[in-house]
């Protein structure tokens, strides 16, 4: 018998500093990592979207680029 299994990757933790680990920001990163990770068989991406602009890449943005 096979047991089937949800595979979840979390790209970004909201108080994830990238200056200190190494975690997509950009749109086009996190579109890069996300297809990375269903390509090693994640079927679920959970990511926090991120302000663009210098010293804010804690705050969360609804940016039309990234959700849109």
């Amino acid at each position: 018998m096979h047991e089937k299994a949800v595979i979840t990757c979390a790209l970004t933790g909201v108080l994830t500093d990238p200056a200190v680990h190494h975690v997509p920001v950009t749109p086009t990163e996190m579109a890069d990592h996300a297809r990375q990770a269903f390509d090693a068989g994640a079927s679920i991406v959970h990511c926090h979207f991120r302000d663009q602009r210098k010293g804010k890449g804690h705050l969360p943005t609804w940016d039309l680029q990234t959700v849109g």
